[in-house]
């Protein structure tokens, strides 16, 4: 019995030290990009992502958006948060966030982006998507 609980333990620390292992390198911030659809001169869109490490399905999601955007003649910019943070004073007709979801939560990096653009920009049209594997019902 002794032998099955540390049997039990271990396997239960292991899995939990790579979990947190595995946490902490998703969470990390993004290299910056930027993509740019269409020259349309009625609308300006921005799109904010965090790039996955793992695989980037916020990329591909958001330039799906971005090009319908486009062919509706609306100017949209598709940025990583690390591009998207050295904006300035640059306002936009529409703010769309694309989060992963990390532990039952959009990541890290998007929600921060998103908690400051809310004092940069308040009141402004907004859309969330969310996705991944997990499932929320937290997004700032």
């Amino acid at each position: 019995m002794k032998r099955l609980l540390r049997y039990l333990t271990w396997t239960v620390v292991i899995t939990l030290l790579g979990w947190l292992l595995l946490t902490l390198y998703v969470e990390q911030k993004g290299p910056e990009k930027e993509l740019t659809f269409g020259t349309g001169d009625a609308r300006k869109v921005i799109i904010v992502f965090d790039p996955d490490p793992l695989y980037n399905l916020d990329e591909q999601v958001c330039s799906s958006f971005a090009k319908a955007l486009a062919e509706n003649n609306i100017s949209v910019r598709v940025l990583s948060v690390a591009s998207a943070a050295k904006l300035q004073n640059e306002s936009f007709d529409l703010y769309v966030y694309c989060a992963n979801t990390y532990n039952w939560r959009p990541d890290w990096a998007i929600t921060a982006f998103i908690e400051n653009q809310e004092t940069n920009h308040p009141n402004q049209p907004t859309v969330a998507i969310t996705l991944g594997g997990g499932s929320t019902r937290n997004f700032s």
